[in-house]
């Protein structure tokens, strides 16, 4: 028997026996991918412009569009450069799809924590239940 001076740590194998460090570590990661995200807009923020100004010059306003992406309950919508107009492409927009630049905005919907920085995008759903005739919503930036 330990002197009565001395007790042994209790341990508990819920969240209520952890201790704060635990909590705060747990807390904390969340937070990481979001800092992630905000130093790499921070990067390509003058990339961001450039494409923006050229999509205002080729297509008009407006630059941006919106997207839903995601499974309807954890649907988000995330922020993506418009590549058509009414009814025509243009050489930019082709461009921007080709190398997936028109999904650069969707950094601001991780550093914002909507969706995650670290994850794999399938195409079919990148989209969100939007079919070929359908076009996304856009909105004046």
């Amino acid at each position: 028997m330990p002197p009565p001076h001395r007790r042994e740590p209790q341990r508990s194998d819920g969240p209520i026996g952890r201790s704060s460090r635990h909590r705060s570590r747990a807390a904390r990661r969340p937070l990481v991918p979001r800092a992630a995200a905000a130093a790499l807009l921070a990067l390509i923020a003058p990339v961001l412009g450039l494409i923006a100004l050229g999509v205002r010059l080729s297509l008009g306003r407006p630059v941006l569009c919106r997207r839903t992406v995601g499974a309807s309950e954890a649907a988000a919508e995330v922020l993506t450069f418009r590549t058509t107009g009414p009814g025509r492409s243009s050489k930019l927009g082709l461009l921007l799809r080709r190398w997936n630049l028109d999904e650069l905005p969707v950094l601001m919907s991780a550093v914002r924590g909507e969706v995650p920085l670290f994850a794999p995008v399938d195409q079919g759903a990148a989209v969100g239940g939007l079919d070929a005739e359908s076009e996304p919503e856009d909105f004046a930036v």
